[in-house]
This record gives structure tokens, sequence and C-alpha cells, in this order.
């Protein structure tokens, strides 16, 4: 049996005073851990919310989700807060302890992560990023500007199978240099649409009663550019047709299936009377064909 395991990380209180200073996404972390444990949206059998924790409790906590776990598992990372990028353009996910000039020490780095993800057995693992990225630079580096894109897709495409990337912007937002912070990010809206496509199950776009990835990054974008300068972004690796994250809660009608077999009962009756009707009696003949049909439609309707 499958399961359907979360971890939302909220970063809202941080240690650095330049990180202290930037804008995080407007949204209670509790809303979102009741809809995605909510069995009529999100159906996660566990949701675990992280508040504000260290690089060494991020870092422990992430090897749990991702760690022995099984081919059909669904696993999901929701992470809430900065995202930085260093010299080396190496990307990082700042944690309550994070100093900006030290990054590989306090941070979470994507390497790390993309190397769990490649280690473990799912083939459903899904990553969504609200945050907007920021480079950490030198004085006087005229080789970053503001609105370069941030690399989200080659940070965490990493080389397992089945992975999905949800990020809430790719370009990146602000700079950070010794003692300053250049741009002034948005607050992020991201978060507060993804909840509502799950909450009011406007995110079923094909109206089947499952809400894909896809579908809720559609709804999602839509909702955030006409509000923000933001430009959400989703990739996939590897990975199956569909992942499913989470439910319509609002009853849907599905389309009734074709009666495959009653039309085949339909259509061999006719052959079967022509086929009898050179051997037997006219009146034979039409009722073993009307015996034939009946009892497909007999076996259709026992077996529904």
């Amino acid at each position: 049996m499958s399961n359907r395991l979360a971890l939302v990380i909220d970063n809202c209180d941080y240690q650095d005073h330049l990180l202290s200073r930037l804008p995080r996404p407007q949204i209670e972390s509790q809303a979102l851990t009741s809809v995605l444990l909510d069995p009529s949206m999100g159906n996660f059998d566990n949701v675990e919310l992280l508040t504000n924790p260290t690089a060494a409790q991020f870092r422990t906590h992430l090897s749990l989700l991702f760690n022995h776990k099984k081919q059909f598992d669904v696993l999901l990372l929701y992470y809430l807060g900065h995202a930085l990028i260093d010299a080396d353009d190496q990307w990082y996910l700042a944690t309550a302890d994070t100093v900006g000039n030290c990054l590989a020490e306090t941070a979470v780095s994507a390497a790390f992560i993309s190397s769990l993800m490649d280690r473990g057995l799912s083939h459903q693992q899904i990553v969504v990023l609200d945050c907007c990225p920021g480079k950490r630079c030198l004085p006087d580096d005229g080789s970053v500007y503001l609105a370069d894109k941030a690399g989200t897709d080659v940070a965490f495409k990493g080389n397992g199978y089945g992975r999905v990337i949800l990020t809430a912007h790719n370009t990146i937002d602000y700079l950070l240099e010794t003692d300053k912070v250049f741009g002034e990010p948005e607050p992020s809206v991201f978060t507060q649409y993804l909840i509502e496509g799950l909450r009011t199950g406007a995110a079923d776009v094909d109206g089947d009663g499952q809400i894909d990835v896809a579908e809720l990054y559609e709804y999602v974008y839509y909702k955030v550019i006409r509000q923000t300068n933001q430009k959400p972004r989703f990739w996939t690796y590897h990975s199956p047709d569909k992942f499913i994250l989470g439910r319509n809660p609002k009853e849907v009608e599905l389309p009734q299936p074709v009666k495959w077999d009653l039309i085949f009962g339909a259509v061999m009756a006719p052959i079967v009377t022509v086929i009898i009707g050179g051997l037997a009696s006219l009146s034979t003949s039409v009722g073993l064909a009307g015996l034939f049909l009946l009892m497909y439609a007999l076996l259709y309707w026992t077996l529904d």
C-alpha cells in the first residue's frame, strides 16, 4: 500500500539581519497543512509542519521524508521562505540560523535535496517552492542583475525518476551584499491561491474529481500573474503522466463509461441470428440471439 507524505517548512523568522528584512509569503502555514491533510482535498496520510527550523533540523527531516520509501509513495516538500544563490550559482533554502556569507554551512543546498531524491525509490516526488530567489554577491559585482533567471530548473533537476518542481518565481528579485539589500521582492500570493484551488476544487480543470500538479499550476499561474509581477514555473523530470496532488471536494458527475460488453452483444446478436438461421427455424434463431443479448446485458449490470 502506498503512502502520501508531506513536509512543510515555514521560515518566517531569521537571525540574519538582512534576511529578516525581506517580505515573506502572506499565508498561515497551518491553513496549508489543514488542506493537505483533509481527506476530501489533499488526502495526505501525514503532513509534518516545521516552523523556523535550523539547517540541521531541516536536513534531518528531509532525510526522513525521502529515505526508505516505496516506489508508489507520494512525497511532497513544501517550502515557504527565502532562497539564496551564492557566487558559484549554487542554490540554498534559508533556515532560521542561516548566515548570508556562510550559506554552505548554515543553509540547505538544492544539491543536498536533489541527492536525497536521486537515492529515493519513490517515483512521485513533488517540490513546491514559495520563495523569491535572491543572489549573494560581492559589492560592485556588475555581472549580477535583478530579473536574471534564478536557474531553479537546473538546481533541482537531479538524476532520479519521477520528479516535479513547482515554484512561485524563477528570477532574481534581490541582491544581498555585506550589509545591504538591493531590490524589493513582492510578498508572494502563490500559496494563497494554491490553497484556494484545492479548497474550492476550482483547480480541477478537467472535472475528473482529481487535481494533478499540472492542473493546480495552471490555476495558480493565472491567478498570480493577474495580481503580481510573479511568474510561477513548473518542471517535470522523467515523470509519469500525472502527479495527483489532491481531490476536488465538490461532488463531480463523471461521464458514464461506454458499455462495450453490451455494445458487443448487440452487434453479435444479428450475426448469430444469421448463422443459426441457416441451420434452424427462424423462431429458434431469433430466440437464441435474444438470449445471447440478454446474457451480455446481465453480465455487464452484475459487474457494476
